[in-house]
This record gives structure tokens, C-alpha cells and sequence, in this order.
């Protein structure tokens, strides 16, 4: 897995279409794939200390990019967007089809803002794209 993510980091950077298939993949793992709506229900029950592998695997991954890029400056920029894509996915998973409906959005709506922004934010120092 950390692998496959430090693989579709580096293509995020290289190509301008491969955020909308990470992203998308994230947030298939959170409406799809059941991962909202489980996370919303540990949390609401009260047992958030079922999240505690989660937060070890979480933070192995960034902690593996961070050593794979060999720049410590990329530790901020995988923080954010980590941060960013698991809230708007999650988001997404529970009330998006609520909040696209009274917006008139579209049901990729959230995927596609995801998209756009998550390259910025693995840009070192968070640059202008080269």
C-alpha cells in the first residue's frame, strides 16, 4: 500500500490528470467501500480507540513517503493532503449527496475539488508547479 501511494504521489506530480484517479480511489474507500459510514459509527458510539490502528497505520504511511522522497519539506505538504482528502471524503460519504443536492452539484462535485487542490499541496514549500 505505501508502495502503490508513493507510486501515485510521484504521478500526481508528474501528470495533471492522475489526482482526479487518486482521489477518486479514496473516496470510493469511503462511500463505496463502507469506510464513512463505519468511521462515523465507531466515532458517534463512543469508541474512538478502535481508530488507534488506523492512527499507527496512517502514521507509518506519511512517515514512509516522507522517507521515500528523501524531503523533509514534503512531510507538510503529504500532511495537508492527507488531512484534506480523508475530511472531504469522508464528508462526502455522509452528508455530500445531501449537500450536492441542495447545491445542484454534481455527484463528482467534491471529487473534483479534491483534485484540483491536491496537487498544490504537494508542491515543495507549496510553490508554483514547474
Amino acid at each position: 500500500m505505501i508502495k502503490d501511494l508513493i507510486a501515485a504521489l510521484d504521478t500526481i506530480r508528474a501528470d495533471a490528470g492522475a489526482p482526479v484517479i487518486v482521489v477518486d480511489q479514496m473516496f470510493d474507500a469511503f462511500g463505496k467501500g463502507g469506510a464513512g459510514s463505519l468511521a462515523a459509527w465507531i466515532i458517534l458510539s463512543g469508541n474512538a480507540a478502535r481508530l488507534e490502528p488506523v492512527r499507527n497505520a496512517v502514521k507509518a504511511l506519511v512517515a514512509a513517503i516522507v522517507d521515500q522522497t528523501g524531503d523533509v519539506e514534503t512531510a507538510r505538504g503529504v500532511h495537508e493532503a492527507v488531512l484534506m482528502m480523508t475530511l472531504m471524503a469522508f464528508g462526502d460519504a455522509v452528508i455530500g449527496p445531501y449537500i450536492r443536492d441542495m447545491l445542484d452539484e454534481r455527484n463528482d462535485a467534491a471529487v473534483g475539488l479534491a483534485a484540483r487542490v491536491l496537487p498544490h499541496l504537494l508542491r515543495p514549500s507549496g510553490g508554483p508547479a514547474s
